[in-house]
C-alpha cells in the first residue's frame, strides 16, 4: 500500500514540475526575448514605486534573517552554487546566492530573473579591475548582509531598535540593500521587501532539505536545487534538476532617423581613429532626501592617436543615454567628417553604436585601452574641478 502511495506522490510531483517548466518556457523572455529585455530595461531605468516597507514586513525580514544566520549556509555552499526558486506569480526564476565562503562578506543575494542572473555571471566571468567603476553600479539584486554594527546606517539601526531586536558581535548585524542598475545601493521598498521575504523563507526551507536529507547536487555541471510550488495540491517541492538554459537576450540600439543618417553619410570619411565608451560618474544625484540616489552615465569620445578626450555627454542632460550618444557623434561628424574607426572595450559599448556605425560605414574595433575609461573619467573630473580641463582641451 505504501509503495503505491509513494508512486502516486512521485507521479504528482513530476506532473507539477512539468507544469512549472511549461509556464517557465512560455514566459516572455523565451517567447519574445527582445520585448522582454526592453520591458526589463524600462523598469530598471526608472525609480518606480518607492512605497516604504511596512513594520510587519521588517518583522518578517529580520525573523528570516535570524534563521538564516543560525543555519550558516556559507559553510555548505559557495557563490557559484545557486538555489533556484519558482515563486508563485513570477514568470522567471528567482536565484539565491550565498555569500561568505571566502570568509569576507556574509549574506544571501536574491536575484530576480534572467537579467539579474546574467549580470552576476558576467561580473564573475569578467576580469574586472579597479578602473572599472561601472561594475559597482550594474548589479540587479537584493542583498541580505551580516556585518558589523559600524556598517549599518542610522536608518538600519532605527528599524532594529523599533523592532526591539539586539545583535552583538562581528558579522552578526543583519541589514538589507537593494541593488538596481544606475542607482546607489538603497533601502528596500514595499515590493522588494515582499519578494525578499518569500525568497529567503523558501531559500531556508530548500537549504534545510539540502543539508538534512543530504541531497547531492552537481552544481558544476548545471544542476541546481530547485524549489517550486504546486498550486493544485498546495504543496512545495524540492528537487535536483538541470534547469533549462537561460534565454540569450541581446538588444542593440537602432538609429531610425533616416534623414540624419542620409545627412551624415554625405560627410567625407577621414582617417581619424576614435575611441568610444560609457561609464558611470560616481556622483549620486538625489533630488529629495529619501529618493533613491541615481548615478548618471557619461558617454565619451577619445582620439585614439593621442589619447586625448574629444567630447563627453551625460545622460542627465538628454532624453536618454542613447540620445546623448547619437548627438555627440553627430556633432563630431558634422564638424570633422566620418571617422575611419571607433574603438570600444567590448560588446556592451559596441551594442550602442554598431547600428549607427554600420549605416555610416565606420569600422568598429575592440581595443583594450578603452577598458581604462573609468580612470580616464575620474582624471577628467579632477581636471574640471581644478580648472585644468579647458586648457587641456585647447
Amino acid at each position: 500500500m505504501k509503495r503505491k502511495q509513494d508512486k502516486k506522490e512521485k507521479s504528482a510531483a513530476q506532473g507539477a514540475l512539468e507544469k512549472a517548466f511549461d509556464k517557465l518556457l512560455s514566459a516572455p523572455a523565451y517567447t519574445n526575448p527582445g520585448a522582454a529585455y526592453m520591458a526589463d530595461m524600462e523598469n530598471l531605468s526608472v525609480v518606480g514605486d518607492e512605497t516604504p516597507a511596512t513594520h510587519e514586513q521588517w518583522e518578517q525580514l529580520y525573523e528570516v534573517a535570524k534563521s538564516i544566520r543560525s543555519l550558516e549556509p556559507w559553510d555548505y555552499l559557495h557563490e557559484s552554487q545557486r538555489i533556484t526558486l519558482l515563486l508563485p506569480g513570477r514568470d522567471e526564476p528567482v536565484y539565491t546566492v550565498v555569500m561568505g565562503s571566502g570568509e569576507m562578506t556574509y549574506g544571501i543575494g536574491v536575484y530576480p530573473g534572467y537579467d539579474s542572473l546574467g549580470r552576476i555571471l558576467k561580473m564573475a566571468e569578467s576580469e574586472i579591475d579597479e578602473s572599472d567603476i561601472s561594475a559597482a553600479f550594474e548589479q540587479h539584486c537584493i542583498n541580505l548582509y551580516f556585518g558589523d554594527r559600524e556598517e549599518l546606517e542610522s536608518k538600519d539601526r532605527s528599524v532594529i531598535k523599533q523592532l526591539g531586536l539586539k545583535f552583538r558581535g562581528r558579522n552578526e548585524w543583519p541589514y538589507f540593500r537593494s541593488m538596481k542598475p544606475g542607482f546607489m545601493p538603497w533601502y528596500l521598498n514595499h515590493d522588494e521587501a515582499e519578494l525578499t521575504i518569500a525568497a529567503l523563507q523558501n531559500f531556508a526551507m530548500a537549504f534545510l532539505t539540502y543539508v538534512k536529507q543530504d541531497i547531492k547536487v552537481d552544481f558544476e555541471n548545471g544542476e541546481t536545487l530547485l524549489r517550486f510550488y504546486d498550486s493544485e495540491n498546495d504543496i512545495w517541492y524540492n528537487t535536483v534538476i538541470e534547469m533549462p538554459e537561460e534565454p540569450f537576450i541581446q538588444i542593440k540600439m537602432a538609429v531610425t532617423d533616416e534623414l540624419l543618417i542620409a545627412r551624415l553619410k554625405k560627410k567625407k570619411k577621414g582617417k581619424a581613429n576614435l575611441g568610444f565608451g560609457i561609464t558611470y560618474i560616481p556622483v549620486p544625484i538625489q533630488e529629495k532626501k529619501n529618493d533613491r540616489p541615481r548615478i548618471p552615465r557619461m558617454a565619451v569620445l577619445v582620439d585614439m592617436d593621442n589619447g586625448r578626450p574629444i567630447e563627453q555627454a551625460i545622460d542627465e542632460e538628454y532624453e536618454s543615454i542613447g540620445d546623448a550618444i547619437i548627438q555627440m557623434f553627430t556633432r563630431y561628424i558634422e564638424s570633422n567628417g566620418r571617422p575611419a574607426s571607433v574603438a570600444v572595450s567590448g560588446e556592451d559599448d559596441g551594442d550602442y553604436i554598431e547600428d549607427f556605425a554600420t549605416k555610416l560605414g565606420i569600422k568598429i574595433v575592440e581595443d583594450e585601452r578603452m577598458t581604462a575609461l573609468g580612470n580616464m573619467v575620474l582624471n577628467m573630473m579632477d581636471m574640471m574641478e581644478s580648472g585644468q580641463f579647458d586648457d587641456f582641451m585647447e
